[in-house]
């Protein structure tokens, strides 16, 4: 068969055969078929536009099954990403574009100006004491199935309304202005509660987003209901 070549644009002539085309598929018909990815719309990703799927998968599953990551429970800073990987011969440049990678999937997130990388499923199981709630709006989020990977990715999505740094594997304590806002998944019930101090009630601009944010990752995984 004729050679592959990843281009755009109509099949050049094959160099020594003026009249042989050379066969050409479009790289987004490869990322469509999984043969490779391409990442070209996201800004962190445009250095390596295109991918094979066992590279990125391997530095992700090191790093979530690391023991070292484990031990720090799920907050690393680069250095030990760096140290985890090179074993595996990633680089520094490739072990942040794994860590880029991660971030698109929501499966870490860091605080703005920070080289701290939090891991979700491998933070804090252990509720901290987050003050009392009896007073607060309690909003149900009642799912068919929950699987682990919802609450770990809402904390990733509102990670930059975390207050002071209150989070845990199944929850965390969001605010915004003069709000605050207790979010909990409770696995054995299928269904993530909200507690909301605020004088606006269910009409808080905070539970607002998190409603979204909960609608739109239900949306994303199939086979999964969801009811208010």
């Amino acid at each position: 068969p004729p050679p592959v070549r990843l281009e755009p644009g109509l099949p050049p002539r094959e160099p020594g055969r003026p009249g042989r085309r050379v066969r050409t598929v479009r790289p987004r018909d490869l990322h469509d078929l999984g043969v490779v990815l391409i990442y070209r719309e996201d800004d962190r990703l445009l250095d390596r536009g295109v991918l094979k799927p066992e590279w990125i998968t391997g530095g992700v599953y090191a790093l979530i099954n690391s023991h070292e990551a484990a031990q720090c429970r799920g907050m690393v800073r680069f250095d030990q990403v760096c140290s985890i990987l090179s074993p595996l011969g990633y680089d520094t440049r490739s072990a942040r574009y794994v860590l880029n990678i991660m971030r698109r999937f929501e499966l870490c997130f860091s605080f703005e100006g920070e080289d701290r990388f939090f891991i979700p499923d491998l933070i804090v199981k252990e509720e901290p004491d987050t003050g009392s709630w009896d007073h607060g709006v309690r909003f149900l989020f009642q799912f068919s199935v929950l699987p682990g990977a919802v609450i770990s990715r809402l904390i990733v999505r509102l990670h930059r309304l975390i207050s002071n740094r209150t989070f845990w594997r199944q929850g965390a304590v969001l605010a915004l202005d003069d709000e605050r806002l207790l979010l909990v998944a409770l696995p054995q019930q299928s269904a993530i509660i909200a507690y909301v101090a605020s004088v606006a009630g269910v009409s808080s601009p905070l539970l607002q987003i998190v409603r979204k944010e909960v609608a739109d990752v239900a949306a994303t995984i199939a086979g999964i209901q969801l009811d208010e």
